[in-house]
């Protein structure tokens, strides 16, 4: 392989997944809200803006882009190891 491709392999090797921001709240949850949070996640009928809002009532930073992406099953959070 060339040099680019040597450094590009080699970056990606020290990077890992880290836990999403959903799964670090559910993670901080009693067992019952974790389901309920999960839940109401999974409902579209619920707003993204009335999950944020009642969780950051209860003290966790969560963004529409974090409910969305949840929603859509995008999960592309990554962070070097060396951070």
């Amino acid at each position: 392989m060339g040099q680019l491709s040597d450094d590009i392999a080699a970056e990606n090797s020290v990077t890992v997944r880290r836990k999403s921001r959903i799964q670090e709240i559910a993670e901080a949850l009693a067992e019952d809200e974790r389901a309920e949070f999960l839940a109401a996640l999974d409902n579209r009928s619920i707003s993204a803006v009335a999950i944020i809002r009642v969780m950051q009532r209860r003290g966790f930073v969560l963004s529409e882009s974090v409910v969305s992406n949840y929603r859509r099953g995008v999960n592309v959070a990554q962070r070097r190891t060396t951070d």
